[in-house]
């Protein structure tokens, strides 16, 4: 019990000011439109080899502050871009981009406070080592899928 609590604290300790200064930061980003500046250099990657909307790509990154809201803010990013109609993701994406963005998503990066458990606990560079090779595993499994599901 006593090295549960132990560990509770730790992860509050090194966690919260972390999600606290992101979720601001991504909140004033948000707020100021200098998020959608953040989508064209992703562009290439996100709508050429994962053939997801560029919309998609700014919620892949920034859910590495915020892991368990990327597809919450993929729908908030979307109605902001294309409408209200947009609430439903069926139009704007197809069914084989829904598959790609969440099997990429579920992959993808841990949150920023699990890195920082990863590297309290793990040592930073095996924290860096596992983040990079779950992006390059994301992007290799949903990029394959990708052009693998138009031909079923």
């Amino acid at each position: 019990m006593t090295k549960t609590w132990k560990r509770f604290w730790m992860f509050l300790y090194a966690a919260a000011p972390i999600m606290l200064i992101g979720s601001f930061a991504l909140g004033a980003l948000y707020e100021t439109g200098l998020i959608w500046h953040l989508s064209r250099p992703l562009e290439p990657l996100v709508v050429g080899w994962l053939g997801l909307p560029a919309v998609a790509g700014l919620t892949l990154l920034l859910s590495v502050l915020r892991k368990e809201l990327a597809l919450q803010m993929l729908v908030v990013f979307a109605v902001a871009r294309f409408g209200v109609a947009a609430h439903d993701l069926r139009t704007f994406m197809s069914a084989d981009q829904i598959i790609v963005y969440a099997l990429v998503a579920a992959i993808f990066v841990p949150c920023v406070a699990t890195i920082a458990m990863l590297g309290r606990e793990l040592g930073w560079r095996r924290a860096g080592a596992i983040s990079a090779g779950t992006v390059v595993t994301a992007l290799l499994v949903g990029g394959a899928m990708a052009h693998v599901l138009p031909l079923l």
